[in-house]
């Protein structure tokens, strides 16, 4: 009963303060503006590498390194990079889900800039990617174009037979890298409070400073009581 009546006692005696506080810090809150914070956006693609025996674009740990390094952005996307640069690097996430699947994922200000990104660099890749495998493929044509002219000249026919069937059964065997789904974007911006929120908990924040403040002596007289003892 002492406790509450030398608090109640105390908040009477610092009246003005208990007012003031509260009030001060609601104004403080209501007139200070606060920049918006910005927002954040992930959107993420899923890619099937190719299967036409590239030891780089085919494999996904050479692929993950590849697309978390500049020299590809600078090579394939010029002006993402131009308008990014390093700090394209910090916005560009790879995972590998196994099975020559990644995830490639872009974060960005905004929902729509998220998505351009993601499907910028997909797109890149892709091209990419085709390029390889279209040079593959026109080789294996040539050679194949090359051991029918020469078939009837080959002293070892049934062993030029068994390459030919090889690089056929290769060739249809072979694909391309694939995006396997649409882009697709997550997360939310971040809003500041209004003047009116910022306001009411100026004043909440005040009370409780008002609050502890007057309950502190208590503490420090219950603890000179205890080391006294």
């Amino acid at each position: 009963m002492n406790l509450l009546k030398r608090f109640t006692t105390r908040l009477k005696h610092y009246l003005w303060l208990v007012l003031a506080l509260p009030a001060a810090l609601a104004v403080i809150g209501f007139l200070v503006p606060v920049g918006a914070m910005p927002s954040s956006y992930q959107a993420q693609a899923t890619v099937q590498l190719g299967s036409y025996e590239d030891p780089i674009f085919n494999e996904t740990n050479p692929v993950i390194l590849m697309l978390t390094n500049a020299p590809f952005y600078q090579q394939q996307l010029p002006q993402l990079w131009a308008q990014n640069e390093q700090e394209l690097l910090s916005k560009v996430e790879i995972r590998d889900l196994n099975n020559r699947l990644i995830q490639l994922r872009y974060r960005a200000p905004s929902k729509e800039e998220a998505k351009n990104g993601a499907q910028a660099i997909t797109d890149a890749f892709l091209n990419a990617d085709r390029q390889h495998y279209n040079r593959r493929e026109k080789l294996i044509d040539q050679t194949l174009s090359q051991l029918e002219k020469e078939k009837a000249l080959a002293t070892d026919a049934a062993a030029g037979t068994r390459f030919v069937y090889k690089l056929q059964s290769l060739k249809l065997t072979m694909r391309p890298a694939q995006q396997l789904e649409q882009v697709s974007s997550s997360g939310a911006s971040v809003t500041t409070l209004s003047s009116k929120k910022r306001a009411v908990l100026g004043a909440v924040i005040g009370m409780t400073l008002v609050l502890l403040a007057a309950a502190l002596p208590e503490f420090i007289r219950k603890n000179n009581a205890r080391g006294a003892e």
